[in-house]
């Protein structure tokens, strides 16, 4: 269940280039949302650095690390403490929450050192216009995001509206390593891509562990820092251009929903009823996206229609467990690598049923 609310959000997220990507869709008053303090959450250009550092407490609070203590009442009705040196405890002092408890070599990542300091690293902020886009804290303040964007839309020439950007995210809670990825958000559902879908190298990640910044060329390296807009133009244009057939958009269908054992839910005595009326629901929902969701149906009949209708439904459409704000689950999808491997699981569906025409 999501630990955040609306009120949360407005207080704990801050939105950038809102005059290019619009207002965020759970902002109560669209690009007029303020918070509590009445101070916009959304900026027309990049969120000031200042505002990052003042507005947001888990960017100017750091979280202290102290020993894992018990404390009891013996038989004698003493009180006894016992302290274990080798973990420790991760805490917020300003609102007094436990983010985790770890093993002594477990390193604090502070936000404001490793996802602002860090992008200054991998960047060259002297010569690059890459400015904040967005700024998010989850779960207490447990999971942070930063994206950096820049300033301006790239249109393909298949008229695809994308804004090219650098995501990194971190946590306090053991739930994730601090991860830089470059990803590509599109403007037509704002939904979030990763540039480079093809690419095969391994992704840029940092363990928290001592001397973690020591990996920093090899981080900058993976990511292959250009944020060029003709390379990132190029590959949704591929897609564009590779035509899907009716026959190879309905065997693309029946492939993508079959489970990890290859099985047909829809053609399976083995599938309860639940699961069934799940996958039926699904696959009715994907058909009419592909014909007349306007965040899908202008590429219909491409490969990129096909993408683009899976990566909409899983962070657009999909059914989310109940108490789970739908921002929230995306943020960490797109952070654990979720919406990336969707993605490539989508392509390679394809590519195999484009092959075997």
């Amino acid at each position: 269940m999501s630990q955040e609310t609306m009120s949360w959000l407005h207080n704990n997220c801050l939105i950038g280039f809102a005059n290019k990507r619009g207002s965020a869709w759970w902002a109560s008053r669209g690009a007029d949302s303020t918070d509590d303090n009445g101070e916009p959450m959304h900026y027309d250009g990049p969120i000031p650095l200042d505002d990052v550092l003042r507005r947001l407490p888990a960017f100017n609070v750091e979280a202290i690390s102290v020993p894992v203590t018990a404390v009891y009442e013996d038989a004698n009705g003493n009180e006894v403490t016992l302290t274990d040196s080798s973990r420790q405890v991760i805490v917020r002092p300003d609102t007094k929450h436990i983010l985790g408890v770890f093993k002594d070599g477990y390193v604090v990542h502070q936000y404001n050192e490793w996802l602002i300091g860090l992008a200054s690293k991998l960047l060259d902020t002297s010569t690059s216009d890459l400015g904040i886009a967005n700024v998010v804290t989850l779960k207490n303040g447990a999971v942070a995001a930063v994206q950096f964007e820049v300033p301006d839309t790239v249109t393909t020439k298949h008229g695809l509206e994308i804004r090219p950007s650098l995501l990194i995210v971190s946590s306090m809670d053991g739930s994730l390593a601090t991860i830089p990825k470059r990803v590509v958000t599109n403007m037509v559902c704002d939904n979030t891509m990763k540039a480079g879908l093809s690419e095969k190298g391994p992704e840029a990640r940092v363990k928290h562990t001592r001397n973690s910044l020591d990996k920093l060329d090899a981080m900058r390296a993976k990511l292959e820092l250009e944020f060029i807009a003709d390379e990132v133009s190029e590959e949704f244009n591929r897609l564009c251009e590779t035509k899907v057939t009716g026959l190879q958009f309905k065997q693309f269908l029946t492939d993508y929903r079959l489970d990890k054992d290859g099985n047909d839910p829809l053609n399976s005595d083995e599938t309860n009823g639940r699961a069934r009326t799940l996958a039926e629901n699904k696959q009715d929902k994907l058909m009419s996206m592909w014909l007349s969701d306007d965040r899908v149906s202008p590429w219909a009949g491409t490969a990129f229609g096909v993408l683009q209708l899976t990566n909409t439904y899983l962070q657009q459409v999909a059914p989310t467990n109940k108490g789970t704000i739908r921002y929230e689950r995306n943020v960490l999808a797109a952070a654990s690598g979720k919406i990336e491997q969707s993605d490539k699981l989508t392509l390679e569906i394809l590519e195999k049923v484009l092959a075997a025409a």
